[in-house]
Protein backbone atom coordinates (compact mmCIF):
# COMPACT_ATOMS: atom_id res chain seq x y z
CA UNK A 1 0.00 0.00 0.00
CA UNK A 2 2.83 2.33 0.84
CA UNK A 3 4.47 1.73 -2.58
CA UNK A 4 1.14 2.44 -4.34
CA UNK A 5 0.88 5.69 -2.44
CA UNK A 6 4.33 6.71 -3.69
CA UNK A 7 3.86 5.67 -7.34
CA UNK A 8 0.53 7.42 -7.86
CA UNK A 9 1.79 10.97 -7.16
CA UNK A 10 4.96 10.20 -9.10
CA UNK A 11 2.95 9.03 -12.14
CA UNK A 12 0.76 12.11 -12.00
CA UNK A 13 3.86 14.30 -11.84
CA UNK A 14 5.38 12.58 -14.87
CA UNK A 15 2.13 12.92 -16.84
CA UNK A 16 1.90 16.59 -15.92
CA UNK A 17 5.50 17.15 -17.00
CA UNK A 18 4.87 15.39 -20.32
CA UNK A 19 1.71 17.43 -20.92
CA UNK A 20 3.58 20.64 -20.16
CA UNK A 21 6.44 19.62 -22.43
CA UNK A 22 3.98 18.83 -25.26
CA UNK A 23 2.24 22.17 -24.80
CA UNK A 24 5.57 24.00 -24.74
CA UNK A 25 6.80 22.20 -27.87
CA UNK A 26 3.54 22.92 -29.73
CA UNK A 27 3.69 26.58 -28.77
CA UNK A 28 7.34 26.74 -29.82
CA UNK A 29 6.49 25.28 -33.22
CA UNK A 30 3.67 27.78 -33.57
CA UNK A 31 5.95 30.70 -32.73
CA UNK A 32 8.59 29.45 -35.15
CA UNK A 33 5.91 29.12 -37.83
CA UNK A 34 4.82 32.69 -37.19
CA UNK A 35 8.40 33.88 -37.62
CA UNK A 36 9.08 31.84 -40.78
CA UNK A 37 9.38 34.05 -43.87
CA UNK A 38 9.02 33.27 -47.55
CA UNK A 39 9.83 35.24 -50.68
CA UNK A 40 6.94 36.11 -52.99
CA UNK A 41 6.51 38.21 -56.12
CA UNK A 42 5.18 41.77 -55.99
CA UNK A 43 4.34 44.33 -58.67
CA UNK A 44 7.08 46.94 -59.05
CA UNK A 45 4.70 49.30 -60.89
CA UNK A 46 0.98 49.79 -61.41
CA UNK A 47 -0.17 46.97 -63.68
CA UNK A 48 -3.37 47.69 -65.62
CA UNK A 49 -5.84 45.01 -66.62
CA UNK A 50 -4.82 42.85 -69.62
CA UNK A 51 -1.15 43.76 -69.40
CA UNK A 52 1.45 41.21 -70.47
CA UNK A 53 4.05 40.85 -67.72
CA UNK A 54 7.80 41.12 -68.05
CA UNK A 55 10.43 40.53 -65.39
CA UNK A 56 11.08 44.28 -65.08
CA UNK A 57 7.56 44.73 -63.67
CA UNK A 58 8.19 42.24 -60.85
CA UNK A 59 10.15 42.35 -57.60
CA UNK A 60 10.76 39.93 -54.73
CA UNK A 61 9.91 40.61 -51.09
CA UNK A 62 10.14 38.58 -47.91
CA UNK A 63 6.99 38.20 -45.84
CA UNK A 64 5.93 36.03 -42.88
CA UNK A 65 4.40 32.87 -44.26
CA UNK A 66 1.23 33.33 -42.24
CA UNK A 67 0.53 36.63 -44.05
CA UNK A 68 1.26 35.37 -47.59
CA UNK A 69 -1.76 34.91 -49.88
CA UNK A 70 -2.48 31.21 -50.41
CA UNK A 71 -2.01 31.49 -54.19
CA UNK A 72 1.05 33.73 -54.15
CA UNK A 73 4.05 32.94 -56.36
CA UNK A 74 6.75 31.69 -53.96
CA UNK A 75 10.35 32.31 -55.02
CA UNK A 76 12.84 29.63 -54.05
CA UNK A 77 15.48 30.33 -56.73
CA UNK A 78 16.41 33.37 -58.87
CA UNK A 79 15.00 31.63 -61.94
CA UNK A 80 11.55 31.61 -60.31
CA UNK A 81 11.27 35.29 -61.25
CA UNK A 82 10.35 34.03 -64.72
CA UNK A 83 7.25 32.23 -63.44
CA UNK A 84 5.01 35.16 -64.33
CA UNK A 85 6.83 36.34 -67.45
CA UNK A 86 4.39 36.33 -70.35
CA UNK A 87 1.29 36.01 -68.19
CA UNK A 88 -1.50 38.57 -68.52
CA UNK A 89 -3.22 40.43 -65.69
CA UNK A 90 -6.93 39.67 -65.26
CA UNK A 91 -7.42 42.73 -63.07
CA UNK A 92 -5.47 45.84 -62.13
CA UNK A 93 -2.61 45.15 -59.71
CA UNK A 94 -1.38 48.27 -57.86
CA UNK A 95 2.29 48.96 -57.28
CA UNK A 96 3.45 46.97 -54.25
CA UNK A 97 0.57 44.51 -54.55
CA UNK A 98 1.29 40.80 -54.31
CA UNK A 99 1.05 38.86 -57.56
CA UNK A 100 -1.35 35.97 -57.10
CA UNK A 101 -2.38 33.22 -59.48
CA UNK A 102 -6.04 34.25 -59.42
CA UNK A 103 -5.12 37.71 -60.78
CA UNK A 104 -3.12 36.38 -63.74
CA UNK A 105 -3.97 34.24 -66.74
CA UNK A 106 -2.08 32.58 -69.56
CA UNK A 107 -1.38 34.60 -72.66
CA UNK A 108 -3.95 33.60 -75.29
CA UNK A 109 -5.88 35.04 -78.26
CA UNK A 110 -8.66 35.76 -75.78
CA UNK A 111 -6.34 38.31 -74.15
CA UNK A 112 -6.51 40.41 -77.31
CA UNK A 113 -3.83 41.89 -79.55
CA UNK A 114 -3.09 44.87 -77.29
CA UNK A 115 -1.00 42.73 -74.92
CA UNK A 116 1.56 42.27 -77.71
CA UNK A 117 1.93 45.94 -78.66
CA UNK A 118 5.32 47.30 -77.45
CA UNK A 119 5.18 50.43 -75.24
CA UNK A 120 4.92 53.59 -77.33
CA UNK A 121 3.76 51.72 -80.43
CA UNK A 122 0.44 50.97 -82.11
CA UNK A 123 -0.88 47.92 -83.95
CA UNK A 124 -1.75 48.51 -87.60
CA UNK A 125 -3.56 45.93 -89.73
CA UNK A 126 -2.51 45.29 -93.34
CA UNK A 127 -4.00 43.05 -96.04
CA UNK A 128 -1.66 40.34 -97.34
CA UNK A 129 -2.03 37.67 -100.02
CA UNK A 130 -3.02 34.40 -98.36
CA UNK A 131 -0.11 32.47 -99.89
CA UNK A 132 2.38 34.88 -98.35
CA UNK A 133 0.52 35.05 -95.03
CA UNK A 134 0.65 31.26 -94.78
CA UNK A 135 4.45 31.48 -94.76
CA UNK A 136 4.68 34.32 -92.24
CA UNK A 137 4.92 34.06 -88.46
CA UNK A 138 4.49 36.56 -85.62
CA UNK A 139 7.92 37.97 -84.86
CA UNK A 140 8.92 38.28 -88.52
CA UNK A 141 10.03 41.63 -89.96
CA UNK A 142 8.55 43.25 -93.06
CA UNK A 143 8.81 46.32 -95.27
CA UNK A 144 5.74 48.18 -96.58
CA UNK A 145 5.41 49.64 -100.08
CA UNK A 146 2.67 51.67 -101.74
CA UNK A 147 1.84 51.76 -105.46
CA UNK A 148 0.09 54.89 -106.69
CA UNK A 149 -0.15 57.33 -109.59
CA UNK A 150 2.33 60.19 -109.26
CA UNK A 151 2.71 63.42 -111.22
CA UNK A 152 6.08 63.17 -112.94
CA UNK A 153 8.54 66.07 -113.26
CA UNK A 154 8.44 65.91 -117.05
CA UNK A 155 4.66 66.05 -117.02
CA UNK A 156 1.99 63.40 -117.05
CA UNK A 157 1.02 60.84 -114.46
CA UNK A 158 2.65 57.48 -113.99
CA UNK A 159 2.32 54.59 -111.59
CA UNK A 160 5.20 54.29 -109.13
CA UNK A 161 6.02 52.10 -106.17
CA UNK A 162 7.74 53.52 -103.08
CA UNK A 163 8.99 51.84 -99.92
CA UNK A 164 7.51 53.89 -97.09
CA UNK A 165 8.27 51.83 -93.97
CA UNK A 166 11.00 49.33 -93.20
CA UNK A 167 11.74 46.71 -90.55
CA UNK A 168 8.28 46.52 -88.98
CA UNK A 169 7.62 43.84 -86.38
CA UNK A 170 4.78 41.44 -87.22
CA UNK A 171 2.54 41.06 -84.16
CA UNK A 172 0.01 38.62 -85.58
CA UNK A 173 -0.92 36.77 -88.74
CA UNK A 174 -4.67 36.39 -88.94
CA UNK A 175 -5.67 35.14 -85.49
CA UNK A 176 -2.24 33.65 -84.81
CA UNK A 177 -0.56 35.69 -82.08
CA UNK A 178 2.48 33.47 -81.80
CA UNK A 179 3.62 30.14 -80.41
CA UNK A 180 3.01 31.25 -76.81
CA UNK A 181 -0.63 31.95 -77.53
CA UNK A 182 -1.64 29.58 -80.29
CA UNK A 183 -4.67 30.33 -82.40
CA UNK A 184 -8.20 31.16 -81.43
CA UNK A 185 -10.86 28.44 -81.53
CA UNK A 186 -8.35 25.69 -80.89
CA UNK A 187 -6.03 26.71 -83.72
CA UNK A 188 -8.53 26.05 -86.48
CA UNK A 189 -8.65 28.01 -89.70
CA UNK A 190 -10.90 31.03 -89.85
CA UNK A 191 -13.81 29.77 -91.95
CA UNK A 192 -15.06 33.28 -92.65
CA UNK A 193 -11.86 33.94 -94.61
CA UNK A 194 -11.83 30.62 -96.45
CA UNK A 195 -13.04 32.16 -99.75
CA UNK A 196 -10.94 35.29 -99.49
CA UNK A 197 -7.71 35.76 -101.43
CA UNK A 198 -6.26 37.94 -98.70
CA UNK A 199 -5.35 37.58 -95.04
CA UNK A 200 -4.54 40.28 -92.51
CA UNK A 201 -1.38 40.81 -90.52
CA UNK A 202 -0.81 43.33 -87.76
CA UNK A 203 2.46 45.21 -87.43
CA UNK A 204 3.89 47.47 -84.73
CA UNK A 205 4.30 51.11 -85.76
CA UNK A 206 4.87 54.31 -83.86
CA UNK A 207 2.17 57.03 -84.08
CA UNK A 208 4.14 58.96 -86.72
CA UNK A 209 4.51 55.85 -88.91
CA UNK A 210 0.84 55.01 -88.50
CA UNK A 211 -0.19 58.37 -89.97
CA UNK A 212 1.86 57.77 -93.10
CA UNK A 213 0.59 54.21 -93.33
CA UNK A 214 -3.01 55.43 -93.20
CA UNK A 215 -2.26 58.14 -95.77
CA UNK A 216 -0.60 55.65 -98.11
CA UNK A 217 -3.57 53.30 -97.80
CA UNK A 218 -5.88 56.07 -98.99
CA UNK A 219 -3.51 57.07 -101.81
CA UNK A 220 -2.71 53.73 -103.41
CA UNK A 221 -2.34 49.99 -102.95
CA UNK A 222 -0.23 48.70 -100.07
CA UNK A 223 2.06 45.70 -100.24
CA UNK A 224 4.57 44.08 -97.91
CA UNK A 225 7.80 42.16 -98.37
CA UNK A 226 9.19 39.65 -95.88
CA UNK A 227 12.68 40.08 -94.45
CA UNK A 228 15.20 37.39 -93.57
CA UNK A 229 15.64 36.57 -89.86
CA UNK A 230 18.07 39.00 -88.24
CA UNK A 231 17.88 41.53 -91.07
CA UNK A 232 16.98 44.80 -89.34
CA UNK A 233 18.98 47.32 -91.36
CA UNK A 234 17.24 50.33 -92.90
CA UNK A 235 18.51 51.86 -96.15
CA UNK A 236 17.21 54.58 -98.50
CA UNK A 237 15.38 52.90 -101.40
CA UNK A 238 14.80 54.75 -104.64
CA UNK A 239 11.23 54.92 -105.86
CA UNK A 240 10.50 52.53 -108.75
CA UNK A 241 8.69 53.48 -111.96
CA UNK A 242 8.16 51.93 -115.39
CA UNK A 243 10.14 54.79 -116.94
CA UNK A 244 13.19 53.87 -114.84
CA UNK A 245 12.66 50.16 -115.52
CA UNK A 246 12.76 50.62 -119.30
CA UNK A 247 15.27 53.46 -119.25
CA UNK A 248 12.97 56.02 -120.79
Amino acid sequence: MKERGVWLPLSLAVLSALAYLFTLTTRERQLLGDLETIKILYASADLPERMRLEERFVQVRSIPRRYAPPDAFEVRAPSDMRMVSGLVTRVRVPKGGALVQSALTSYSPGSGLSVKVPPGYRAAVLPVERDLAALMKPGDRVDVVVTFEAMMAQGGRQKVTATILQNLLVLSVGKDLGAAAGKADGGGEDKSAAFSQTETVSVAVNPFEFQYLALAGETGRLGISLRAPGDIEIHPIQMASLAKLFGS
